[in-house]
């Protein structure tokens, strides 16, 4: 967490940036039901200290909602709260399908070509096994 004190009256406000948003003060996470059938209802609020990424709150934003039955099948994210780690934490606590924009591959074999990438596997959960989708030419 930062450390760059921004108001002498609370020690927790932090400076912020976000794209071209610049703030002195918090970050709101704000969780909103998105049924077809129901009202879109914000059903839980987190903040957070404005220098915390977004994936910081993502276990205190769950855990809350779990506590108040509030779980949802799917919960879609932005790109700050996404990556492996997240999604296989969120099935297995929670039995949640954390759905959000996959990051773009910074490996070296998305950028060279000819090279295997992650974007031509796919994975095969319940047989447990990576296929390639591509013929490569011995």
């Amino acid at each position: 967490m930062g450390e760059w004190l921004r108001s002498p009256y609370d020690r927790d406000v932090r400076y912020g940036r976000k794209r071209t948003q610049e703030w002195i003060g918090y970050k709101v996470h704000l969780t909103e039901g998105c049924e077809d059938d129901l009202p879109h209802l914000i059903t839980q609020v987190t903040t957070a200290p404005a220098t915390q990424q977004d994936h910081a709150a993502l276990d205190a934003i769950q855990a809350d909602l779990a506590a108040h039955e509030r779980l949802p099948a799917q919960h879609l994210v932005d790109a700050g709260y996404i990556s492996a780690k997240r999604i296989l934490h969120s099935w297995d606590v929670h039995t949640i399908d954390l759905i959000g924009p996959a990051h773009v591959d910074p490996s070296w074999q998305a950028r060279t070509p000819g090279a295997l990438d992650v974007s031509q596997f796919t994975i095969d959960w319940r047989g447990q096994q990576v296929i390639l989708c591509r013929v490569i030419p011995l």
